[in-house]
C-alpha cells in the first residue's frame, strides 16, 4: 500500500510539472476529450492586443506627415510607450480641457489613428494607467501626442470635440521617432486640402506626389476544415450544392464551406439575456469564439464596428502586411452578435505568402483622382460629398493585391484604385460605430 501510494505521489508530481511546462512555453493542455472539449486552434490574444489603432502618422512642420507601417518595430516602440502615459506629476484643478477639433490641432507631433469610434473602456486596456471612468468622454478615435511636452489631444473627428490632458510619458522616443523615422508605408503625405466638389475634416492626410510601394504576393488562408466543422458539430448532415459548396448543418446551425475556401456560419438559435453589450465584452466574446472556431490569426486588428441598438452589433477584422490592412469583397473577418451569442461568422482571409517575391506598383494621391475624369471623380463631384478619412490598404481582386484608397464619406466607405481612380467596391456602413 505504501508503495502504491508513493507511485501515486510521483505520478501526480510528474503531471504537475509535464503541465506547468506545457503552460509557460504557451503550449496547448491535453483535455480529457469529452465532448464539452474541441479542437485546439492556438494561443488566445488579450484585449490590449487588438484595442491598438489602425494607424500611426508622423506630423511634421507644415502640415506634412509620414505613414508608419502597422505592426512594425517602430509601430510596436510607439505604441507601448504611449501605453505607459499617466497623469501628470503636478494634478490640479480640471486636468481635462475640452476644445475644438480643428485642421490647427495637429502640430508637429505623433497621431494616432483608428478606423472606428473606441471607447473608452476598450481603450483602457492599451493605456493601462488609467481607468475607464478616467476619461471624460464615451468614444475616440484618435489621440494626438504633441512633441513640445504640449498636452496630449483625445480626438472625436465625428464629433469635432477633443479634450486635452497634460501627462506624463517618456517623451524622447516619440521624438525621436520624429527625428529619424523608420519603417515607412507611405510618404511624403500632407494635409488634404478641400475640393471644388467636395469637402475634407481635419486631419485627413494625402500623398503629395505619386509614389511606388512594394505589393506583397499574397494566398488565402489554409484552414483546418475537418476541426472547425468538428468546433460547430458532432454529427452534421451534410449538403452538396452544385457549385461544389459544402454545408454542414444540425438542425440548428449551418456551416458553409466554399469552393474558394471561404467559411460562413449561421446561428439558427435566438440569442437570450442583454442586449447592450459595451465594447470589451463585445471584443471578448469575439476572441473567445474566433479562438475556438479557426483561430486568431496573427496580424489582425478590427477595423469597423457597428452597433443598432435592440438589433445586432457587427465587428469586422483584417490582416496586415507591409503595415496596410487586406480588404476586399468578403474578405477578412466578420463576426455578427445578435443579443449574447454569435448570429453569423464569415472568414475569408488573405495573407502575405512567405518566401515569394514582392513587386511595385505606382500609387497616387486622391486628391489627383478627385480632379480627374476617373470613376472616384465622377462619383465624387455628385452631391458635394464630405470625406470624413482616408487610408491606403491593399484590395484582394482575381488572387492579387490591388493598393487602393479607402475614403470615408456619409455612411460609405469608397475603395478606390490608387492607380487610376477607379471604384472597386463602395461599402455600405450601417449603424452607428
Amino acid at each position: 500500500m505504501v508503495r502504491a501510494k508513493a507511485g501515486l505521489l510521483a505520478s501526480l508530481v510528474i503531471c504537475s510539472i509535464v503541465l506547468s511546462v506545457l503552460i509557460i512555453f504557451g503550449q496547448p493542455v491535453p483535455n480529457s476529450g469529452g465532448r464539452g472539449t474541441g479542437p485546439w486552434f492556438g494561443p488566445k490574444p488579450g484585449l490590449h492586443e487588438i484595442s491598438l489603432p489602425g494607424r500611426i502618422y508622423i506630423c511634421s512642420p507644415n502640415q506634412g506627415a509620414i505613414l508608419i507601417e502597422t505592426l512594425s518595430q517602430t509601430y510596436s516602440d510607439l505604441v507601448l510607450t504611449l501605453g505607459q502615459m499617466e497623469y501628470g506629476s503636478e494634478k490640479g484643478g480640471d486636468v481635462w480641457v475640452t476644445g475644438e477639433y480643428t485642421s490647427d490641432s495637429i502640430t508637429p507631433g505623433v497621431l494616432f489613428r483608428y478606423d472606428y469610434q473606441i471607447s473608452r473602456g476598450l481603450l483602457a486596456n492599451w493605456l493601462t494607467m488609467f481607468y475607464e471612468t478616467d476619461f471624460p468622454f464615451a468614444s475616440i478615435d484618435s489621440v494626438f501626442v504633441p512633441l513640445d511636452g504640449g498636452p496630449v489631444k483625445f480626438i472625436n473627428s465625428a464629433t469635432g470635440v477633443l479634450w486635452q490632458l497634460q501627462a506624463d510619458l517618456p517623451l524622447s522616443v516619440f521624438q525621436q521617432a520624429a527625428a529619424e523615422p523608420r519603417n515607412p508605408a507611405a510618404y511624403p503625405m500632407a494635409v488634404m486640402g478641400q475640393g471644388e466638389t467636395y469637402s475634407v475634416a481635419a486631419g485627413i492626410f494625402d500623398l503629395v506626389e505619386a509614389q511606388e510601394i512594394a505589393v506583397p504576393a499574397c494566398q488565402l488562408e489554409e484552414v483546418r476544415i475537418e476541426d472547425i466543422i468538428h468546433s460547430f458539430f458532432l454529427n452534421p448532415s451534410i449538403i452538396l450544392e452544385a457549385d461544389g459548396t459544402e454545408t454542414y448543418t444540425d438542425g440548428f446551425g449551418a456551416l458553409r464551406i466554399f469552393p474558394s475556401g471561404a467559411l460562413e456560419y449561421t446561428s439558427g438559435r435566438q440569442g437570450q439575456g442583454a442586449v447592450f453589450w459595451d465594447q470589451p465584452q463585445l471584443m471578448q466574446a469575439t476572441i473567445d469564439f474566433l479562438v475556438a472556431h479557426g483561430g486568431w490569426p496573427g496580424n489582425m486588428l478590427p477595423v469597423y464596428l457597428s452597433n443598432r441598438p435592440g438589433e445586432s452589433v457587427s465587428l469586422e477584422f483584417c490582416s496586415f502586411s507591409k503595415g496596410l490592412p487586406i480588404t476586399g469583397e468578403n474578405v477578412g473577418i466578420a463576426v455578427e452578435f445578435q443579443q449574447d451569442q454569435v448570429s453569423d461568422y464569415q472568414r475569408h482571409l488573405a495573407l502575405a505568402a512567405e518566401e515569394a517575391v514582392e513587386i511595385y506598383a505606382e500609387i497616387k494621391p486622391l486628391a489627383w483622382h478627385l480632379a480627374s475624369d476617373s470613376q472616384a471623380g465622377q462619383f465624387f463631384a455628385e452631391g458635394n460629398k464630405h470625406i470624413s478619412d482616408l487610408a491606403l490598404a491593399f484590395y484582394w481582386q482575381q488572387d492579387r493585391l490591388i493598393p487602393v484608397w479607402r475614403v470615408w464619406t456619409g455612411n460609405q466607405v469608397v475603395h478606390v484604385a490608387a492607380s487610376d481612380g477607379r471604384i472597386l467596391q463602395i461599402k455600405i456602413q450601417l449603424g452607428g460605430q
